[in-house]
Order: C-alpha cells, then sequence, then structure tokens
C-alpha cells in the first residue's frame, strides 16, 4: 500500500529507501530522470538534469563522467528533488587473515573467494 501510494503521487511527504546494486552515482541519481517513471515517486522533472543524466550515460572515461552526474546531484539538491534523512551503513570485523574479503554496496560477502592466510 505505502509503495503504491508514492507511485500513485497521492502523498504530501514519503519516505523510501534505496539500496545501490552497483557502484556508481547513476545508481541513485536515476531516481529524478524524468524517464525514470513510476520510480520518481516526487515526479522530479527538470529538463537540464536530464540532459546531464543522458550525457553522463556516454561518457566512458570516468573522471568526466563523474564531473556531469555531480552537476546533475547538485541540481537535484538544490531543487529538493530528494531529501535524504539517513543512510544505510554496514559494518563488518574482518580478521587481517582473511584473505578475498572485499567491501560492496550490497554486504554480499562470497566465501568461495576467501580463505584464511597461512602464517
Amino acid at each position: 500500500v505505502h509503495y503504491n501510494t508514492l507511485r500513485d503521487g497521492t502523498f504530501q511527504v514519503g519516505r523510501a529507501g534505496w539500496i545501490a546494486d552497483y557502484n556508481d552515482a547513476q545508481n541513485f541519481l536515476f531516481l529524478l530522470e524524468t524517464r525514470t517513471g513510476s520510480n520518481n515517486y516526487g515526479k522530479f522533472s527538470n529538463p537540464e538534469f536530464d540532459k546531464l543524466m543522458i550525457e553522463a550515460g556516454t561518457i566512458t572515461d570516468l573522471k568526466k563522467r563523474a564531473e556531469v552526474m555531480a552537476k546533475a546531484e547538485k541540481i537535484g539538491i538544490e531543487q529538493d528533488g530528494l531529501m535524504p534523512i539517513y543512510f544505510y551503513v554496514s559494518k563488518n570485523l574482518v580478521s587481517q587473515k582473511l584473505k578475498g574479503f572485499v567491501s560492496n554496496t550490497k554486504d554480499i560477502h562470497r566465501t568461495r573467494w576467501m580463505e584464511i592466510a597461512a602464517n
């Protein structure tokens, strides 16, 4: 019911969570693109923002891509496209003897790539 209300746009203030499934700012910024449709709960729409996000999607140079997305992010923040109230955090206590443990956005750690290092 909650998410149907968000998608319908029949709310004054809503809360939604999003967990990145890949390490790229686009993972969150696309939520503000006009073309995102029903996942753009606040129906934020800004032609300059959309143009920057489309441009970012064509750039393979990571530094230039980040610069373009930073401009888009600034627009979204300045125009209150969303209001971050908190961020999910994962904390893992990992022995230095464990090799193959890699932090990632989903906090999923497959043991098949881990091993205890020999002393």
